[in-house]
């Protein structure tokens, strides 16, 4: 009897860390997806208009295709769903002229009636490279680049056409300002789907970041690392508390990377704040505080495959993965982090997929 007891455990044990999902049906990076109910949804950045969903508890999950995303193909968008709806907001991509640019419409995906449509609203600030979240009925947005110099960048880069020499002085020009020269957004923005309506949410009391990560849990939201501008990332962060129309920031431990990261994923992993993965320029943070300012200049791009905690106020290396990664999409799931693709060190898109879950001090890969 002892024996079959100690057999049954083990096998739910082994079913507990075999729920793995399928890989994608292509690579995903720069994309998004969201979890609504027992289905998840993954599409954009190097999946182009594709879109694909599927059933995490069926015993035979496959992913399927849905509904196409009607607009341009897009990166560094974010997704949100409320009501059975999934909201695409921001994101860059390339006009009908086949220039590159931060996209302003706001697309909605009717999940029962696999339809998507176009929004009559802009939001009042640029988004891509933000962050959002839902909040009640509601979704708030901040972060990212700032559409004017960043459009600029890539229509003067057009200008410049096959002349060599001019594109050098112009990503001289782009790459060699201090963080604050970029304008990255700092302004909280709420959008209210209900009667298509933005409000203000307050300012940042701290610079605007992008391809920072973001963890929520109710009223609380963590902000973590990111780029500081262009080829620098930040080590920073922010624990914030929502009231009414405003958020009370609280500064927590710096990440563990002495350079930063930004594509990180992150989570709740058995109530523990999980920082996984990410990439940053080794050696950029220390060039940039010696006064150059394009940091990141000559040096070559790290991909992280650790994975910290954050306990009792220091962040703890606790797993890492097979492989470093960033770019990719992460979303809580069964007390634990789905991570969806991302991008490996030689720039490659993967399809693959991990799942993270506590192992008593440790964190436990699951693929």
């Amino acid at each position: 009897m002892r024996i079959l007891t100690l057999l049954l455990v083990l096998i739910c044990n082994v079913s507990a860390y075999a729920s793995v999902l399928p890989n994608l049906p292509e690579p995903l990076k720069y994309g998004v997806g969201v979890a609504v109910n027992n289905n998840i949804y993954v599409g954009l950045g190097s999946m182009g208009q594709n879109w694909y969903k599927i059933d995490a508890n069926s015993e035979n999950n496959q992913w399927v295709k849905i509904a196409s995303f009607p607009d341009v193909p897009r990166e560094q968008a974010t997704a949100i769903t409320l009501n059975n709806k999934i909201y695409i907001l921001g994101g860059i991509g390339k006009d009908n002229s086949g220039l590159t640019k931060v996209q302003e419409y706001v697309y909605v995906y009717d999940i029962k009636k696999d339809k998507w449509e176009k929004l009559l609203t802009r939001p009042p600030v640029s988004l891509a490279g933000h962050i959002s979240f839902a909040y009640k009925a509601q979704i708030i947005s901040f972060g990212g680049v700032n559409a004017n110099i960043f459009n600029g960048l890539f229509h003067d880069i057009n200008y410049a056409n096959n002349n060599t020499s001019l594109k050098d002085k112009i990503n001289e020009n782009y790459f060699s300002k201090p963080e604050e020269d970029y304008f990255l957004n700092k302004q909280i923005i709420s959008f209210s789907p209900d009667n298509n309506l933005w409000m203000n949410f307050g300012i940042l009391p701290f610079a605007g970041t992008a391809g920072s990560s973001v963890v929520t849990d109710n009223n609380r939201i963590f902000l973590l690392a990111g780029e500081r501008k262009p080829g620098l990332r930040s080590t920073s962060v922010w624990a914030g508390n929502i009231k009414d129309r405003t958020i009370e920031w609280s500064k927590l431990p710096s990440v563990a990377v002495p350079d930063g990261v930004s594509g990180a994923y992150g989570a709740f992993i058995n109530g523990n704040l999980t920082l996984a993965g990410g990439a940053y320029f080794p050696g950029a943070i220390d060039n940039y505080n010696k006064g150059l300012y394009w940091s990141h200049k000559g040096l070559i791009k790290n991909y992280s495959k650790d994975i910290y905690q954050l306990r009792n106020d220091k962040w703890i290396r606790v797993a890492s993965l097979p492989e470093g990664i960033a770019y990719g999409v992460s979303l809580p799931w069964k007390d634990g982090m789905l991570i969806i693709g991302g991008e490996k060190g030689n720039g490659e898109a993967i399809s693959d997929i991990f799942f993270l879950k506590q192992n008593g001090d440790d964190v436990k890969v699951i693929k």
